[in-house]
């Protein structure tokens, strides 16, 4: 059987859309994934993320790509690279979004304590795209 945890990065520039009104819609359509290749009958697996990590930024460098890893072979999850880079001053705190099914997690306290906001995945997932209609002037 094999069940894993998988992890991408996704960057995305509303302005270079057609329409800027589907950047909100691309990241709440990431966040919603259903089944993918190889999901039946046999083996249910939920593909929901576990964790997520949204940046608001103008930065053209996303440094926060791969930054989870599962420290105590995969029980839990944290975000250390990210972490230092909050500390170090590279990602400022305001930017960031995390969202986890596991709001007292060890991660989610770690990043709670430098000011970066921690809520469930869909309520992360919606204030993004709130945030970024907001920014672009969208009205939904």
């Amino acid at each position: 059987m094999h069940a894993t945890r998988y992890q991408y990065g996704v960057a995305l520039t509303p302005e270079r859309l057609r329409d800027k009104a589907r950047a909100a819609k691309a990241l709440s359509a990431l966040a919603s994934l259903g089944t993918v290749a190889g999901n039946h009958g046999r083996f249910l697996f939920d593909f929901a993320p576990e964790a997520i990590v949204i940046r608001l930024t103008d930065d053209p460098a996303p440094r926060l790509l791969y930054c989870f890893d599962t420290p105590d072979g995969g029980k839990s999850l944290s975000a250390d690279a990210l972490l230092r880079r909050v500390e170090a001053g590279d990602v400022a705190p305001k930017e960031l979004l995390l969202g986890t099914d596991d709001g007292d997690s060890v991660m989610a306290k770690a990043f709670s304590k430098l000011n970066v906001t921690v809520a469930g995945i869909k309520a992360t997932v919606k204030a993004a795209c709130d945030s970024i209609n907001q920014q672009l002037a969208i009205s939904e």
